[in-house]
């Protein structure tokens, strides 16, 4: 990489962090001392020269790696000194937690991760969390999405921007690396002579996104020298078909509620008649409106909705988490389930 090279790519992300950070805002980083992470907190310093911007670096010692794990720490506060940033710590046996919980290594510390975010959001009064993922990372997302059997929403990959209620608090993610290849993250680090830990546990082939990174990634690569432009064309056309079936969709119910006078209400008849696409948009629309989140609810989930409502029959229902889809007679039915007042004795 040359200067010119890296003045673009300097150029095209401070274009995303503008979009998303406003002057003299707060800003949580999420920091572990690998390449992305040390490269977004290189760009988010330049950045804040110009608008005062107050970076808040979050690191997550996992305590997973031993020795390394308290190098990654030690790492990050000599960094965070070198460049006067306050760095906020949280230090969590996550392999012992996991076992407790019963859950895996990434989705506890992905947790444990969320509510360090959350905490701090709240002690430095912002909402915005800033992650180093990138090009490759979203086309990882992809390639699993599909091998687990992903609808278009899944197809998307990641999403630059999105929001998530933790601990009760509205955090916003922003991904502001996602159009940067890896090996721009690393052509750059090397032309500034940068610093940055290496975690070698992201080679360890166990785990279903390093198999894909290792394996299938490379591949695809020398098939398709420009496969990132090419994923970024086809979810944009993704992206677009999804909006249309969801503008299609919110006039489908929109429909059924006023001819009925009751909303999350459908009229059976028109639903079973139907385009299949739509139906699928219709359901996805009510179950988020009535869960308020589409966490955990894909193509099976709607396939087993899809299932009960198509039949002719009345009186059927079908639940999936505290959302119930049921159908009596004319009527489809969305609603939450109640809670039940435990009962003192």
């Amino acid at each position: 990489m040359n200067i010119q090279e890296a003045k673009k790519l300097e150029k095209s992300i401070f274009e995303s962090l503008s979009k998303h950070i406003k002057k003299g805002e707060k800003v949580i980083l999420g920091l572990s001392g690998g390449p992305d992470s040390v490269f977004l907190f290189e760009m988010l310093k330049k950045f804040a020269e110009k608008t005062k911007v107050k970076i808040i670096a979050a690191h997550v010692n996992h305590m997973l790696r031993g020795i390394d794990s308290e190098k990654d720490e030690k790492f990050i506060k000599n960094l965070a000194k070198k460049y006067k940033t306050e760095v906020k710590i949280l230090k969590k046996d996550i392999g012992k937690i996991s076992k407790k919980l019963g859950r895996g290594l990434e989705e506890t510390g992905r947790q444990i991760r969320h509510e360090f975010f959350a905490k701090l959001a709240k002690e430095f009064k912002t909402n915005l969390i800033l992650t180093a993922h990138h090009a490759d990372d979203n086309l990882e997302t992809i390639l699993l999405n599909i091998s687990r059997g992903a609808g278009l929403k899944g197809l998307l990959g990641m999403e630059e921007k999105i929001e998530h209620k933790i601990s009760n608090i509205n955090l916003h993610f922003v991904k502001p690396l996602l159009q940067v290849p890896k090996q721009q993250i690393e052509d750059y680090l090397s032309h500034k002579k940068i610093e940055f830990r290496k975690d070698l546990s992201n080679l360890d082939e166990k785990f279903n996104r390093n198999l894909i990174r290792s394996k299938i990634v490379p591949t695809l690569k020398k098939i398709n020298k420009n496969i990132f432009g090419t994923v970024a064309k086809n979810t944009k056309n993704i992206e677009e078909t999804l909006e249309f079936l969801d503008e299609e969709a919110k006039k489908f119910i929109k429909k059924s509620e006023k001819f009925l006078k009751e909303k999350n209400t459908l009229i059976a008849k028109d639903f079973r008649e139907a385009n299949k696409a739509l139906k699928k948009a219709v359901i996805r629309i009510l179950y988020k409106i009535n869960a308020k989140t589409l966490k955990d609810f894909g193509n099976a989930q709607i396939d087993e909705i899809l299932k009960v409502l198509e039949k002719n029959i009345g009186n059927k229902s079908k639940k999936i988490g505290k959302v119930i889809f049921s159908i009596n007679k004319n009527k489809i039915k969305v609603s939450v389930e109640k809670k039940h007042k435990k009962v003192q004795y």
